[in-house]
């Protein structure tokens, strides 16, 4: 069984989108902030990491950015509703650091397991 890693500050938003993937039959981590999440990533075997862009403690483009940096073959999904910020597109930014794919707020629990069951491949059968 695959393992997703879950990065979301919005406590409602990690709950979903873990309960969503546990139904598709991963095994799922969660954490509260980036840096939770990077030490969860190093500590534990993970296939998969889905992380928000606004976080406090440590953003996901520097998840990203490290992700790729110290084990590049973790596939790493962004997802970000934009908050407030004006400027460049987030989604595009963490595309531009390799992330593998990108979903925008509100994510669609369809899309969500479609996207991870692509990235996955066979490593995600049960």
């Amino acid at each position: 069984m695959a393992t997703v890693l879950v990065i979301d500050d919005q406590a409602d938003i990690r709950n979903v989108f873990a309960e969503v993937l546990q139904e598709a039959g991963y095994q799922v981590v969660t954490a509260v902030n980036g840096r939770d999440g990077l030490a969860k990533a190093s500590s534990s075997e993970i296939d998969l990491i889905i992380t928000d862009i606004l976080m406090p403690e440590r953003d996901g483009i520097e998840v990203i950015h490290e992700i790729k940096r110290t084990s590049g073959e973790t596939p790493v999904v962004a997802v970000s509703g934009g908050g407030t910020m004006r400027g460049p597109d987030l989604l595009s930014i963490a595309s531009k650091l390799h992330a593998d794919a990108t979903l925008q707020k509100p994510v669609d629990a369809d899309a969500l397991v479609r996207t991870v069951q692509e990235l996955l491949g066979n490593k995600g059968d049960a």
